[in-house]
């Protein structure tokens, strides 16, 4: 295995594997080149593709045609896809992809299975290697025990040295910043800890969507679709309308049943119902929905900014504008992020920036609204609060997205003294 320093042993591939383990990244494919190279893909991937030798592993009973049992009577193949007798499909599918994984070969094809599984217990090998006449097979039995081989392999990992395991890394995330688009977003998950940053926005690890997190989402797509549809028509959609949009929205999110699902949709049908009872007379139709800047190449030094914006408002023949942002939490517990300097007044001023970056927008951001969708538990109201974005703000966040980016490329995220010690991720290194 070649590495970007030369050849990989062993000891040094499976330590590169397990950095990327401990820290959820995937394998990227990368062409290989050369020789010495080999190509590592699923058999609908080799479709169209020719090798000198193929190799197919894991050929066992269960995993590539399972045997049947003794006593049932097996229908000619190609009658029908599915047994009525036995309730089961026949295995017409794959035995068309055991024949492609065959025919990918010029040279040679090799098999290969296991006789034993890793608690010793004895493996079949395919129905299809069966099938395979007599005088095209040539049988090379390996002895090997597997729970030696594990042993062996997990002693590689205990020798592996921390040191190499963290340049690795650096050298890695440092490539990975070569390219990287910063939103406000990603500011405000690294000021509020740099490893939140790190996690969620740089290794982008997986994140379960929650309730509250199907909620936004499919609030926020629901509002999308309302707007664009009063748009083009010029005549205001109905509730109705908007809350089937709702429901669209939601159950392409939500994967289970049960009592989350009816949860959510009647959290949604409530929030969304009154929102529109509220401010039904004041909807404006000239706006711009879920408007994106990430192809208005706009920067702060060398770093690249994004953002896609909720609403813009934009009134008609006029050059300026008013940005929207939907909070969908309650609006009772959110007021401390409304104070200059805090996450949602940054995001506002993070948008005229966008906006005064751009040689592509052609409106002036003159002000911005933070919109909640759910009304205050405490006075059951709707709440909308209205600032002005000065340029003061706006030359204030320009220096604060300069000191973070410096922060980041010197990948200060890295160090412990740096966290917050409250966030998951901080007390997930804790444990």
């Amino acid at each position: 295995v070649e590495g970007g320093g030369g050849e990989l042993g062993l000891a040094e591939l499976v330590n590169y594997l397990r950095t990327m383990r401990e820290n959820g990244l995937a394998l990227t494919a990368r062409r290989g080149g050369g020789q010495r190279a080999v190509r590592l893909m699923t058999v609908h991937k080799s479709k169209g593709l020719e090798f000198k030798h193929v190799f197919v592993k894991g050929l066992v009973n269960g995993h590539w045609k399972e045997r049947r049992g003794p006593g049932r009577l097996s229908l000619p193949a190609g009658v029908v896809r599915f047994d009525p007798v036995w309730e089961e499909s026949n295995d017409e599918d794959e035995r068309r992809l055991f024949f492609v994984a065959l025919t990918r070969a010029k040279q040679g094809v090799h098999l290969t299975w296991a006789r034993r599984d890793e608690n010793g217990r004895e493996r079949l090998c395919s129905g299809f290697v069966e099938e395979i006449s007599e005088r095209l097979r040539e049988h090379n039995l390996i002895e090997s025990n597997i729970k030696e081989e594990v042993g062996r392999v997990k002693g590689f990992d205990r020798d592996v040295d921390d040191e190499w395991r963290e340049e690795q890394m650096k050298a890695w995330l440092l490539e990975r910043l070569e390219n990287y688009v910063m939103s406000v977003t990603h500011l405000n998950n690294y000021l509020e800890c740099p490893l939140i940053f790190y996690y969620r926005n740089l290794l982008r690890v997986p994140m379960v969507k929650n309730r509250y997190m199907i909620l936004g989402t499919a609030v926020h797509g629901a509002l999308k679709d309302f707007y664009t549809k009063y748009k083009e028509e010029e005549k205001l959609p109905s509730k109705k309308y908007l809350l089937g949009k709702f429901k669209k929205w939601a159950e392409s999110e939500l994967r289970d049943g049960g009592c989350e699902r009816e949860s959510i949709l009647e959290a949604g049908k409530q929030i969304l119902g009154g929102y529109f009872d509220c401010y039904r007379d004041s909807f404006k139709k000239d706006v711009l929905t879920e408007y994106d800047f990430r192809s208005h190449g706009v920067r702060v030094g060398d770093l690249n900014l994004t953002g896609r914006l909720d609403l813009i408002e934009t009134g008609k023949g006029g050059k300026e504008a008013n940005v929207v942002d939907y909070k969908t939490g309650n609006p009772d517990t959110a007021y401390k992020y409304l104070r200059a300097g805090e996450k949602y007044r940054r995001q506002l001023a993070f948008y005229k920036l966008l906006g005064d970056g751009s040689n592509q927008f052609g409106y002036e951001i003159k002000t911005g609204v933070i919109d909640f969708i759910q009304p205050s538990k405490r006075t059951g109201k709707y709440v909308r609060k209205r600032f002005e974005i000065g340029e003061d703000e706006v030359e204030d966040l320009r220096e604060e997205i300069g000191r973070v980016w410096g922060d980041i490329k010197s990948l200060s995220f890295l160090e412990p003294r740096n966290w917050c010690g409250e966030c998951e991720y901080c007390q997930a290194k804790a444990d």
